[in-house]
């Protein structure tokens, strides 16, 4: 008796400690976020690829952004024509250093409704290569969203400072990381 006593205090007590930490935090951004920026895919002014930095949770294939980080002017080259182009503001966000995103992005998407909510800039267009002006932006993170004209969904990071030095911008970037 005094066995299955002990057992059963044993079990109660493991039963009542904190699993906090396995439940997640409602205040834990996740990587689905559409204001949070884990990181940024560098390109230069003619769209070559010139690094990266933290881990982008990105959806780009067959689509470039660039320049990124950008001053002024956003250049976005897609294979297919894009219909739609939504710009929201974001938050640098490092929590995602070990999560895989090519392997999310398959079984993921966003809703337009949630992006026309959220915009602070739309376009409606009809091309594969469209050049946006970031003038009103104020320095910072975005999300570009695009829609291509099959409907898919596809999104990128950037940053953005219309006051910066072009030629210093990628290293200010680098070293803020």
């Amino acid at each position: 008796m005094r066995t299955f006593i002990l057992i059963l205090s044993i079990l109660f007590t493991l039963s009542c400690e904190d699993n906090s930490s396995d439940t997640p935090n409602s205040e834990t951004p996740s990587h689905e976020a559409l204001d949070i920026v884990t990181g940024i895919n560098l390109r230069d002014a003619n769209g070559s690829p010139i690094g990266q930095i933290g881990n982008p949770n990105v959806y780009t294939p067959n689509i470039f952004i660039f320049p990124n980080p950008a001053v002024d002017v956003l250049t976005i080259s897609s294979q297919s024509n894009l219909e739609e182009i939504w710009i929201l503001p974001a938050t640098k966000n490092t929590d995602f250093e070990d999560t895989d995103f090519e392997a999310l992005t398959p079984t993921f998407t966003y809703l337009e409704s949630d992006l026309a909510q959220a915009e602070i800039m739309n376009n409606q267009i009809n091309s594969n290569l469209v050049q946006i002006n970031l003038a009103q932006l104020e320095k910072g993170y975005y999300r570009v969203f695009y829609k291509h004209n099959d409907g898919t969904l596809k999104w990128d990071n950037i940053y953005t400072d219309k006051t910066a030095n072009e030629c210093c911008l990628v290293q200010t970037l680098i070293d803020e990381w």
